[in-house]
């Protein structure tokens, strides 16, 4: 319904602005439609300029009414992207430029262009088209006119990979389209520009730009939306956030399956190591339309094996590219096949460095082995040392101590005979008390504190109290007055549990 509403509206504008130029002027009529359909062009209302163009009849005589119509006519075919004949165009720049408007001749030039660069695929002829038509608009005040050329300048520029063109071509039409504050022509070139710094290498050049087409999103179809997420994931992975790069990439495939974040996504799958997935990506990069993008596309993936050292893999890649060499230049395949053939050396060279290097691998397991076997052998060897050195340190040890218990012993007996051991050295002391303890497990029972942190003098009183012995004998062994006595009773005792 409101869809109809707007055509009864365009519609009546058209016939206004008929009436008032025919009332205005003595122009043909057909001239006078063409100029309502002009206006329509201008008001930005294709389909009803279009309806209206179509129910026109084309002049037959060669006239300013068939160099308008033809002009309009090229004009909606180029505003909504359909293919026109170049011939269609060589009449109204005749005529324009008989009568010197330069406007038109400044439209003209570049919707060949357009024609010839899209459509017919001659690059050359399209880049002359558009500086003819940069020449004319240079000193006019067609600011939209020269954003229109300027853009297309940059879209050349990109097209043929020459990025320093391109940045001064999308500046300009940026400038335009900010001085004129609209939104759409500061989307596109700012899109271009976001590509070219990253072309570059100048991601935080490259970032501004992107940052300034997502503020302006909807401006763009899912081609030029796919084009800004791809480079947001180029600044992303340049900055290490593989995630969201590859995030950014997925996103930008799944909204028109753009070439380049193919090639991305198969890049980053590379690096991982992951050469099927990334094949399968660089296959779906590769695209029918020609040299200018496949060959940068598959040059990459062949490089991107070359660096890897994958040989044989790179040499196929570019054999491919060379089997498609009537859409490339005899240059190109030329330089192709001398990198087919430095490959093949290569091939060659890494084969025999391969034999050799698994010789030399061979070589190294062999030792590796002998030099595992001997470490372990080293390893018995220490622990059976070690083993041996434990058991004659428990045997010597084992030795020494029934020397003591037989020379404790040997002291227990002489004590129990009554000797008086006040002489005695702390050493053979020591061998009693520790004989007495180790024989005897119910005297140690009856101590409060482990024996061996009882005095020594201490346990021999606790030693012979133990064995019976009276005061008067005790005083004797040991060699002390009866005050002294007293005092070592009451000391010792407390360390006997009573």
């Amino acid at each position: 319904m409101q869809s109809n509403i707007i055509k009864i509206k365009q519609a009546f504008l058209g016939a206004i602005l008929l009436c008032c130029t025919v009332y205005c002027n003595k122009k043909s009529e057909v001239y006078l439609q063409l100029e309502c359909v002009d206006s329509l062009f201008t008001a930005n209302c294709d389909s009803a300029a279009m309806n209206l163009l179509n129910s026109i009849e084309q002049p037959t005589d060669s006239s300013e009414d068939l160099a308008y119509y033809q002009f309009l006519y090229v004009r909606g075919h180029i505003r909504n992207h359909q293919e026109v004949s170049i011939n269609t165009i060589d009449y109204p720049l005749q005529f324009y430029t008989a009568v010197a408007d330069t406007e038109r001749l400044v439209y003209l030039y570049n919707y060949k262009s357009r024609l010839l660069l899209y459509y017919v695929g001659d690059r050359i002829e399209a880049e002359k088209c558009n500086s003819i038509a940069e020449e004319l608009i240079d000193n006019s005040n067609f600011e939209l006119l020269k954003y229109n050329i300027y853009s297309h300048g940059a879209s050349l520029g990109l097209y043929f990979y020459d990025t320093d063109k391109c940045i001064a071509y999308a500046r300009k039409a940026l400038l335009i389209g900010e001085k004129l504050n609209d939104k759409d022509r500061i989307a596109y070139p700012s899109n271009i520009l976001a590509i070219c710094y990253l072309d570059k290498h100048l991601p935080d050049s490259a970032s501004m730009y992107i940052n300034k087409c997502l503020n302006y999103i909807d401006c763009f179809d899912d081609y030029g939306k796919s084009q800004i997420y791809n480079a947001l994931g180029e600044v992303l992975e340049n900055k290490c956030d593989t995630i969201m790069a590859e995030h950014n990439y997925v996103k930008a495939i799944n909204l028109c399956g753009y070439f380049r974040a193919y090639s991305n996504l198969a890049r980053m799958y590379l690096n991982r190591g992951n050469i099927t997935e990334a094949e399968k990506y660089f296959s779906k990069a590769v695209v029918p339309l020609g040299y200018d993008t496949n060959l940068p596309i598959m040059n990459i993936f062949g490089k991107a094996l070359y660096d890897r050292k994958d040989y044989k893999r790179a040499a196929d890649v570019y054999l491919n590219m060379v089997a498609e060499s009537d859409s490339l230049r005899k240059s190109d395949v030329d330089n192709m096949k001398v990198s087919i053939t430095n490959l093949q050396k290569h091939l060659t060279k890494t084969e025999k460095d391969n034999i050799s290097l698994k010789k030399e691998a061979q070589k190294y397991k062999l030792l590796s082995k002998l030099l595992l076997v001997g470490v372990l052998l080293s390893w018995i060897a220490f622990i059976v040392v070690l083993l041996w050195c434990k058991y004659k340190r428990k045997k010597a040890a084992t030795q020494l101590n029934e020397k003591q218990m037989l020379r404790g012993a040997e002291l227990l007996e002489r004590i129990i005979g009554g000797e008086n051991i006040s002489q005695w050295d702390n050493e053979a002391k020591q061998l009693v008390t520790e004989y007495y303890c180790t024989t005897h497990i119910d005297f140690c029972n009856k101590l409060t504190n482990n024996y061996k942190s009882i005095p020594t003098t201490h346990l021999i009183y606790l030693i012979l109290n133990d064995i019976g012995k009276i005061k008067q004998e005790i005083t004797d062994i040991m060699g002390i007055s009866d005050s002294a006595f007293r005092s070592l009773k009451s000391r010792a005792e407390k360390n006997k549990d009573l």
